[in-house]
């Protein structure tokens, strides 16, 4: 069994429901993110770097081409549940984009996604949880793999934050006094 990389002294069962929880939230900040897009210019790309569609259409790729997948192999008890994947995932996704020009639909996509794989996490038993997902480059097990999902997402959504942030501060918005 591979370690997991953040342990803590609560049951397994306990940090696996957090981590559930902590999947679920993403649902929720998509949600949020649907009511600030359409004031921002989501197709910008400052200075050469991406723009929030591009970082929402990672997302997207992670979730569509490498942990949905996993996990469904996982909760189908599938002897290779991540055939030639590596588990270094963040490298396939640095130039993911997409063909959604509608920032709205893409969320929407985004959040059918999310709300399948909590659903696949959530069906997953105790056993499950601690077993090893074999890669090209190494094993993880599952707890260890849900943990560097979340991580994933609130790193992407973080850069999505400091991305509005920054577009906001540039603008000239009137204080009324």
């Amino acid at each position: 069994m591979a370690l997991h990389e953040n342990p803590t002294n609560e049951p397994i069962e306990v940090a696996f429901r957090n981590l559930i929880q902590d999947a679920a939230w993403l649902t929720e900040e998509l949600e949020s993110l649907k009511q600030m897009l359409p004031e921002i210019p989501f197709a910008d790309r400052p200075l050469g770097q991406e723009s929030v569609l591009d970082i929402l259409a990672r997302i997207g790729t992670a979730h569509d081409q490498f942990f949905l997948p996993v996990f469904d192999r996982v909760q189908r008890r599938e002897a290779n549940a991540a055939p030639g994947l590596s588990s270094n995932f963040e490298t396939r996704l640095k130039k993911a984009t997409t063909s959604e020009e509608d920032p709205l639909k893409l969320l929407d996509m985004l959040i059918s996604q999310r709300i399948a794989l909590v659903g696949t996490l959530e069906k997953l038993d105790a056993s499950a949880i601690l077993r090893d997902i074999s890669f090209k480059d190494g094993k993880t097990d599952v707890l260890t793999l849900i943990a560097r999902m979340v991580r994933f997402d609130r790193n992407q959504l973080k850069q999505i934050a400091e991305r509005m942030l920054a577009m906001d501060t540039k603008r000239h918005v009137p204080i009324d006094r």
